[in-house]
């Protein structure tokens, strides 16, 4: 079974996606609405293995919600891996810029 490289916070009050890598600081976890590898009351968090999976799973299931990068990719390091983990596509949609602060893709 192939490990995920990307994690989807999928917030169903605040209509919001946001991406996180899988070494990202901000991990999945269970709560009492929100659960992993499927959705709860309030959302859940969904694995992916590449980038174009996710905007896939999005815009079929969550056309109207808003796409963000995870806040704590601000290290160089976390950047260029994902970066190269999502490749051109991601880069030509904003990725690059997370630098800078949230970045609403």
């Amino acid at each position: 079974m192939a490990k995920e490289k990307f994690w989807l916070n999928i917030d169903l009050r605040t209509q919001r996606c946001t991406i996180h890598t899988a070494n990202c600081s901000h991990r999945p976890h269970e709560s009492e609405f929100k659960n992993v590898r499927s959705i709860g009351r309030d959302g859940g968090w969904m694995p992916f293995l590449d980038y174009s999976s996710i905007l896939k799973y999005k815009s079929t299931h969550y056309p109207s919600f808003v796409l963000w990068a995870c806040r704590r990719w601000d290290t160089r390091k976390k950047i260029s891996e994902g970066k190269k983990a999502m490749g051109k596509r991601a880069r030509a949609r904003g990725v690059e810029n997370v630098e800078s602060g949230r970045k609403n893709l």
